[in-house]
């Protein structure tokens, strides 16, 4: 699991910088969205 995290944190990072802001932000929402329904569901 640790090393999932990991890696998904690095590709994270190195995305966000080639990302526009705006698109990111979006991006964030949205996920942030469909964590909380998810949390919500189970």
């Amino acid at each position: 699991m640790v090393p999932a995290i990991a890696l998904g944190a690095f590709v994270g990072v190195r995305a966000a910088g080639k990302i526009p802001e705006k698109a990111y932000r979006i991006f964030v929402m949205v996920m942030t969205g469909v964590s909380a329904i998810m949390l919500f569901l189970t």
